[in-house]
């Protein structure tokens, strides 16, 4: 067990689906507020500091429905990625994390988004491995998240630090774990 999660549940911070309404639009549209509130007991002028993966399921599936519909589940989950990453850097914790990716080498801005990944959630381990100059492996253990959802957000910030060329390779390596390898 996790010394911030004593309990072992998987637990989302409010930061985290901030960034997926931000990402989204979310905040711009009331119905979508509503069903929030509504189905999954979000309030987003009250909100409670985390949500459990339930929860946090659920509002990906709502997001999908009302934003990726003509998508499949993998391309809805890796654009839901992006959206979360746009999202992100609007909210007080993503701007504080992300402030110094403009100005640091890319290997140091890899090193920084682990870090944001280790921020948003109460569980799980992601872990850095460098297999060579511009060649890296996340290892994502313990963690029950769509691995199209976490390339989504990585393609995004490839993207934003003008690495787009990137090459992200995502296998999953065990029913809570896998592995992203990255280079460019």
């Amino acid at each position: 067990m996790d010394a911030n999660n004593p309990a072992g549940h998987y637990l989302y911070t409010y930061a985290s689906i901030e960034a997926l309404l931000n990402g989204v639009k979310g905040f711009e549209d009331a119905a979508l507020l509503a069903r929030l509130k509504e189905q999954c007991g979000i309030d987003t002028l009250r909100p409670k500091s985390h949500y459990p993966l339930d929860i946090m399921n659920r509002v990906l599936q709502i997001l999908i429905e009302t934003r990726f519909a003509n998508m499949s589940q993998p391309e809805a989950m890796v654009g839901l990625g992006r959206c979360m990453a746009r999202g992100y850097a609007q909210t007080l914790v993503g701007r504080i994390m992300a402030a110094p990716l403009k100005v640091i080498l890319p290997e140091r801005a890899v090193q920084q988004m682990v870090k944001m990944f280790n921020t948003g959630q109460s569980f799980g381990q992601r872990t850095l491995i460098t297999v060579a100059t511009h060649h890296y492996i996340i290892e994502f253990r313990d963690d029950p998240g769509d691995p199209a959802f976490v390339e989504g957000v990585v393609r995004q910030f490839f993207e934003d630090i003008k690495l787009a060329e990137a090459r992200i390779q995502t296998r999953r390596v065990a029913q809570k774990a896998f592995d992203m390898e990255i280079s460019w």
